[in-house]
C-alpha cells in the first residue's frame, strides 16, 4: 500500500483497497465479456513510426538491458514532448496513458483520434497471454480492466481530465516520463491478465 501523509489520506486508500478487494471477489457475469486491454499514449506532437516502434520495444526489452537507440528517442519526444520541454530542469516530468478496453483496439484508436482530437499512439494491446505471441481475446475483460484501474488508482495515478470534446474522462492515468515508470505500468496490466486466468470463474 502507498505510504500516506494524514489519516485523511489513509481513509481513501483504505476505501480504494476495499473496492480492490470486493471486485477481486465478484463472480463473473454475462457482462464479463472477453475483449482486449490497450494502452494509448497521448503527446503533444504526432509520433513517427519510429518513435512509436521505440516506444513500445521498453516493453519488450528487459529491465536491465534496453536498446539505447530507443531510450534516446523517447527522450527527445516523448519524454520531452513541447509540454515537458517548457518546465525547468529540475521540474517533474509527466505523461498521460490511457488505459482501457476493447473489442478492436485499432478502431478505438481512430474512433479516440477523430473525436477528442489528440495526437494518440498505441503503446500496446494485450491479449490472452499477456505476452503478445498471440491475438486471442482476455476473458472477463471489463473487470481485468476495472481491477488495473482500481490498482493505479490506489497509486495515485489516476487524473480527471477536461476533454476537448466536453467529456470528462476516467480512463487517463499520469505516470513519471521515465522508461523504468513505462514498463511498471506494464507489469501491472500483465499481473491482472494472469489473475484473472487463473482466478475469475463463471
Amino acid at each position: 500500500m502507498p505510504p500516506t501523509k494524514n489519516a485523511a489520506e489513509r481513509a481513501i486508500v483504505f476505501r480504494q483497497y476495499g473496492k480492490l478487494l470486493s471486485t477481486m471477489s465478484c463472480k463473473a457475469t454475462e457482462k464479463d465479456a472477453p475483449g482486449f486491454i490497450y494502452i494509448f499514449w497521448q503527446t503533444d506532437l504526432k509520433q513517427t513510426e519510429a518513435e512509436t516502434n521505440a516506444a513500445a520495444s521498453l516493453i519488450n526489452t528487459s529491465m536491465d538491458g534496453p536498446q539505447r537507440n530507443d531510450e534516446e528517442v523517447l527522450q527527445r519526444r516523448f519524454f520531452q514532448t513541447s509540454t515537458n520541454a517548457t518546465l525547468q530542469p529540475q521540474e517533474k516530468r509527466t505523461i498521460f496513458l490511457k488505459i482501457g478496453r476493447a473489442v478492436n483496439v485499432h478502431q478505438r484508436l481512430i474512433q479516440w483520434e477523430n473525436r477528442c482530437q489528440y495526437s494518440i499512439s498505441l503503446l500496446r494491446s494485450y491479449s490472452r497471454d499477456a505476452q503478445g505471441r498471440s491475438a486471442r481475446p482476455v476473458p472477463y475483460v471489463g473487470r481485468i480492466e476495472h481491477l488495473i484501474h482500481l490498482h493505479l488508482e490506489m497509486l495515485g495515478n489516476r487524473v480527471k481530465r477536461q476533454c476537448r470534446c466536453g467529456t470528462e474522462h476516467r480512463e487517463w492515468f499520469e505516470f513519471d516520463a521515465t522508461p523504468k515508470a513505462i514498463r511498471e505500468v506494464d507489469e501491472i496490466v500483465r499481473h491482472w491478465i494472469s489473475w484473472g486466468e487463473e482466478n475469475i470463474k463463471g
